[in-house]
């Protein structure tokens, strides 16, 4: 992965994080790894009361289709096992119900910024 794709992929977990917390979410964590894979950002949704499991997807053009696009079963499957893991390691949360959120950031024309929050993508 180029350094470029890396620091734009940082910049729309920034930009989702940003949007999370505007709507009261709290933050726990980010960029949690297993060896299963990485979940890019962690909240407590405080209206729902539960955990919210975050992959961020971010597109500068449409070339390759939506962001959310990419989130295919074998990439839902990796984030479930990273989130079973992060449970295991972290036995207090373990008493709240947890989705899988999807945040598609797609950077436009005119450096028009669009956000879509997907919520609980997966039965998880």
């Amino acid at each position: 992965m180029k350094a470029n794709n890396r620091s734009f992929g940082a910049w729309g977990e920034k930009m989702a994080e940003e949007y999370l917390k505007q709507k009261k979410y709290k933050f726990i964590d980010r960029n949690f790894n297993s060896h299963y894979g990485e979940i890019d950002l962690i909240f407590f949704d405080k209206l729902k009361n539960e955990l919210v499991f975050v992959e961020v997807k971010t597109r500068c053009s449409q070339n390759f289709g939506y962001p959310e696009d990419s989130i295919n079963p074998k990439k839902i499957d990796h984030l479930q096992k990273t989130i079973n893991f992060f449970l295991e390691k972290n036995i207090f949360f373990q008493k709240y119900s947890y989705r899988l959120d999807v945040i598609a950031i797609e950077l436009g024309e005119n450096k028009k910024t669009l956000i879509k929050h997907l919520e609980n993508i997966a039965l998880v």
